[in-house]
């Protein structure tokens, strides 16, 4: 398990998808 480290107040949950590699893009994200 791999620990991150959020600066800001907020973080979208399509930038954390794509940075997971669960999605391939951020267009992918926002469908689901």
């Amino acid at each position: 398990m791999e620990e991150i480290k959020i600066t800001s107040d907020t973080i979208n949950l399509d930038q954390f998808l794509k940075w997971a590699n669960i999605v391939m893009s951020g267009g992918e994200a926002k469908h689901l």
